[in-house]
Order: C-alpha cells, then structure tokens, then sequence
C-alpha cells in the first residue's frame, strides 16, 4: 500500500512550507476576544458601577492589542506563507492568550470571577487542531494558572460589602476548572484525532482508487496500441520476407532483410503479449472486461503471490462447511447456477480483493485459498489463510483506519517487518474495505476454527452487474 506513505509526505511537506494553522483565523480570535474583554470591562465598571480597578484591567488589554497588531505587521511582512503557523508556532500564541488572560483574571477576582471560564477558550482550540503534546503543554500551564488564581488573587469588587468565598467553595471552582481542562485536552483532541485520521485514510482510498484507475486506463490504452499497430507491423513482416526472398544469399542487404524480419516477429510478440495481460479499460464493451469470478480472484492474487504459499481457488454454487472439504450432493444442487457468476473488472474490486489476498498471503503458513460461492441472488468469497488469525481484541473494529493488534498478528506483522516486508491490516484494510462497500459489498472479519483468518466479502449479484 503507497496511498498512505504518499499522503504523510504531502502533508509533511505542507507543514514544512508553511504551515497548518492559519494565522488570520487565529488574529480574529483574538480580536475577538480582546472586544469581548473590554466590553465586559466597561459593562462591570461603568453600567454595573462594581469598584473595578479599571486601569490595571485595560493595561493587559492595551498589551494584548499591542502584541496583535505587531505580531500581524511583522507576519505580513515575511510573504503569504508565513500567515501559516506551524504547529509550536500556534501553541506558543494560545499560551501567550492563557497568560493575559491569567492575569486580568488575577486583577478581577481570580477563580471566583464567573469569567473564569474563558480559561477553557486556548485549550479547546489547541485540542481541535494542534498536537496533542503541545495540547498537553497548554492543558498543564492553564491548570497552573488556575491554581495561582486560586491560591492568591485580588478580591472581586462588589457594590456593597466584600464578600469573602469559604476556601471550600474556591477549592469546588478550582477542581472543576481543573477537570473541564483535562477533559477538553483529552476528549476534545481525542476526538479531533480521530477526525483528522478518518479524513486522511478517506482521501487515501480516493488515492488508491485514482490510481487503480489509471492502471487500467493504461492498461486499456496499452491493448488498443498493440490492436492498431498489429497491421502494419503485419505489412513490415511481408515486405522484409519479401526483400529477404529476392536478395542474394549472402549478401549485406540480405543480413539486414533477415534482422528486420527477425525484429519484426519479436514485435508481434510484444503486442500479443499486450493484447493477452489487458482486459480493457474499465467503461469497455470489450467481452474480457466481465470476468468469471475464478478469474477475478486469480488476476487480483496476481501481483502478490509468494513461492512458499500455495494459493488455492475454488469456485462452486455449493455454500459448504468453512473448514470441510466433503464433497456435495449433485442431486440438490440447481443446475442452472453451474456456471460460473461473470463480474466486472472494476479496479476498486482488483485493488480492494488484492489487498485483502496479499494480507493473507503475507501471514499464511503455508496455505491460502481463496473460495467464491453464490447463489441466484448472492455472490460471496471467501479469504481464508493458515497464519495467526486476527486479534480478538481488534476483530470488532478491523476496517477502521491506523487499527493496531496487540496479539499473534501484531506480532507476525512485527516479524515480516523486519524480514524486509511490508505487514499491514492497518490503513490498508481501511482501504480495501471502502473500496469493496463501494461496489455494495459487506465485509466481514472472523477467525477460522481450525486456526487461521478469514475474510467474507459479499454482493447482491444483481447490484454488482448492473452496477458496471
């Protein structure tokens, strides 16, 4: 599998250029939240008449409004790419914005302030899209200055009396302030992760899919050249056998007439080797793009077979036992479903069965048997292996994307790996499992009883053809 290889380092080299973050979103929250601070300022002091030490409160302000417009001024002169932060970039700005906020907090009551709150602001935004190390730095400073605040801050101004908090009820706000930043560090960027690997194993499946797609277009285009340059190459062949009767024996214009004759047998045999590898492309009306299933399976196992598997296809209307080989009893067997089911040589079957059968191939033993069974309405195959099996711990959610195993599998996988070999069933199996749901196939993961992983991929018979 190269869609995913493919897609870290585009993203690696986007992020190395320029940038993830924009740095526009990231100046007009800020501005936002600089109005919003002085609003509330203004409101408590002058609507509300609370003794508010209002001009210590607007310093913080007037810095934040300073660090803003120099922060935009100096970013806007560097080029459109440096509107872009990288990651460390954005974090050390959402840091930046706790601290200020820390202390205008500090200045107007500390934990108590019901504005406290806002201290949650950086580090949602750090979850939804930064690392989760650099969320985990700014999660741990906002605990910190939560804890200051807690712990030493200037009292809250009333109309009235003062009014002093039992510690108990500062210590209440201090841990649930606490809590909501673990948990919006860890639930939110959680959440975020598996969005951004849900996005980026989907846009690898359009990859994978591209470039089946392009194979075979080129693949069709390959067996129509070798279809239109037959003639003359025909023509070629009967002038040089000519030249080379006509020319006396001997002769260095003989010697030449026999090459060209020569060359032009081994051309023929180049095209006919063309015209015998492709089906043509995938919206052909060409007899070889509806395949047997048999002969499906045996051009998706192609490309992946290994000397020390056997790789075994069958492909009979008799739906036996998973681990049986007895022999069915022809008298119930309906006649009419003898021949074998013809399927479409669509690339997201080549690619989403291939992926399946290398899998296979890459943790058997010694055997893998690839078996299509149908009926009048169904079309099932079935990919079954001698190796480890699957994870239990996993079975229930193979076919999401960057899946790890922790068991035998996992650790066959770690052996191919360093025997050189490429061990998926991670983002792999995402792939192929989307690409088969594509063509309106379920896909079911199970392990053999006999020891061994099977994988059950099956149609609506009907669908699958008229959806060619």
């Amino acid at each position: 599998m190269t869609s995913a290889p493919l897609l870290n380092g585009i993203s690696d080299q986007l992020e190395s250029t320029r940038g993830l973050v924009s740095f526009r979103i990231v100046t007009a929250m800020r501005w936002i939240a600089i109005a919003g601070q002085a609003a509330a300022v203004m409101v408590v002091y002058f609507a509300m008449g609370f003794q508010l030490p209002v001009g210590f409160a607007m310093i913080p302000i007037s810095i934040n409004i300073g660090v803003t417009i120099w922060a935009w001024q100096a970013r806007r002169s560097k080029g459109r790419d440096a509107l872009w932060l990288r990651d460390r970039e954005a974090g050390r700005y959402l840091a930046w914005d706790l601290l200020q906020l820390g202390l205008l907090l500090w200045l107007t009551g500390g934990v108590s302030n019901p504005f406290a709150i806002i201290i949650l602001a950086p580090v949602t935004v750090s979850a939804s899209i930064l690392e989760r190390s650099t969320t985990s730095i700014l999660a741990f400073l906002a605990i910190g200055i939560v804890t200051v605040l807690a712990l030493n801050s200037l009292p809250l101004p009333w109309t009235s009396e003062p009014v002093i908090f039992p510690r108990t009820f500062t210590g209440a706000i201090w841990a649930s302030l606490v809590l909501s930043i673990l948990f919006v560090a860890l639930y939110v960027s959680w959440l975020a992760q598996r969005a951004r690997d849900m996005s980026q194993a989907l846009t690898a499946s359009q990859l994978a899919l591209v470039r089946e797609q392009r194979m075979s277009a080129l693949g069709g285009l390959a067996a129509a050249a070798a279809h239109e340059l037959g003639s003359p190459l025909s023509t070629i062949a009967v002038v040089s056998k000519e030249l080379l009767h006509d020319l006396p024996p001997g002769s260095a214009l003989a010697e030449d007439a026999a090459l060209l004759v020569q060359e032009t047998k081994r051309c023929r045999d180049i095209l006919v080797e063309l015209e015998q590898r492709n089906a043509g492309p995938p919206d052909s009306d060409d007899p070889y793009h509806h395949l047997p299933v048999s002969t499906l399976l045996e051009v998706a196992a192609h490309a992946h077979q290994q000397d020390h598997v056997t790789v075994t296809i069958l492909a009979d209307p008799i739906h036996e036992d998973e681990d049986e080989r007895a022999p069915a009893d022809m008298d119930e067997v309906d006649v009419s479903l003898l021949d074998q089911p013809t399927i479409p040589r669509r690339p997201e079957l080549i690619h989403g069965l291939g992926n399946f059968i290398q899998n296979a191939i890459q943790f058997a033993d010694s055997e893998v048997i690839l078996q299509a069974t149908w009926t009048a309405d169904t079309l099932k195959i079935l990919i079954r292996d001698d190796g480890p099996g699957f994870d239990a711990a996993v079975i229930s959610r193979l076919g999401e994307p960057y899946v790890q195993g922790t068991g035998q599998r996992s650790r066959a996988k770690r052996a191919l790996r360093q025997q050189g070999k490429e061990g998926g069933m991670g983002l792999g199996v995402f792939i192929a499992r989307t690409l088969l749901e594509h063509t309106g196939a379920t896909v079911d993961f199970t392990n053999r009883r006999r020891g061994g992983a099977s994988v059950a991929v099956e149609w609506n018979r009907h669908r699958l053809v008229s959806e060619s």
